[in-house]
């Protein structure tokens, strides 16, 4: 008698759940995985980059500042580091660092290297506040300078769906 209401309720909740597994799914495709090197727990924030800078994009790939902040979150509650490998200079060889939401930070680099957890939060918080405090569509381009073995490496903060 409950039977059919339950599942039609099911379904309609599972719709959601689905679209949002299939935009993580679908970043991941795009782009490959750098894999991050938790600290451990006596260890404080790692800082592997002297400085960066960024300017705006073009808005073609804009994502919601709002998960982009969260990108923030993650990087200043989870000490640590991305190691990257060397990458060719090809236009599409971009790597994901973190994704949150519709968010993605994607990275190229031509040496091995690494970017810490602060290095990250610091962008992010730099984005934020550039301009007043964004909110609102963003999508920035850059790079990180004098990152571990005086390596650079250009990011970009980009929506995750395009």
């Amino acid at each position: 008698m409950f039977t059919q209401p339950i599942l039609r309720l099911f379904a309609f909740l599972a719709i959601p759940i689905a679209a949002l597994a299939a935009s993580g799914a679908a970043v991941s495709k795009r782009f490959s995985t750098v894999p991050f090197a938790p600290a451990t727990p006596e260890q404080g924030a790692f800082d592997k980059c002297s400085t960066e800078g960024h300017h705006k994009g073009d808005l073609a790939h804009s994502a919601p500042m709002l998960d982009c902040l969260e990108i923030g979150d993650w990087a200043k509650n989870n000490n640590g580091m991305w190691i990257l490998d060397a990458t060719t200079d090809g236009d599409n060889d971009w790597h994901l660092l973190h994704a949150q939401g519709a968010c993605a930070l994607v990275v190229k680099n031509t040496q091995a290297t690494s970017i810490g957890n602060k290095d990250v939060v610091d962008f992010i918080e730099a984005v934020h506040m550039g301009d007043g405090i964004e909110l609102g569509p963003v999508e920035e381009l850059g790079t990180f300078y004098g990152c571990q073995g005086g390596a650079d490496v250009s990011f970009w903060l980009r929506s995750s769906d395009s």
